[in-house]
């Protein structure tokens, strides 16, 4: 498998772009999940009804909290190990460069000849 630091770094756009999305999304709609008390009528089981409405949509809020929290972190750890992954590449090349002194930059050589 190729790992390209600028792939990983579009990824990570990505994981923000997403979390940023699904907030947003959220955000706007809680406000028509919320159901006033007396929504259900008089009916003996409407105020639980209405608690247990509550209730759910107080727990989809944290799990999409969560979701959007995990898309972050692992915008994080991609622009990170891209990072890395860049920094180790130009730590290579100048060691090699120290090791080998006076030596000519690789050149891609001569065009090949087609047989007929």
């Amino acid at each position: 498998m190729r790992v390209i630091p600028q792939d990983l770094s579009t990824l990570a756009g990505a994981c923000l772009a997403s979390a940023q999305e699904l907030s947003d999304a959220w955000n706007g709609a809680i406000g028509g999940l919320d159901v006033p008390g007396a929504a259900a009528g008089d009916t003996a089981g409407g105020p639980s009804l209405v608690t247990a409405h509550g209730a759910v949509a107080e727990a989809a809020g944290t799990a999409l909290a969560h979701l959007s929290s995990v898309l972050e972190q692992d915008m994080d750890d991609l622009y990170s190990v891209a990072f890395d992954m860049t920094t180790t590449d130009e730590d290579a090349a100048e060691s090699l460069q120290t090791l080998t002194p006076g030596l000519p930059s690789p050149s891609p050589g001569p065009a090949p000849t087609p047989h007929p």
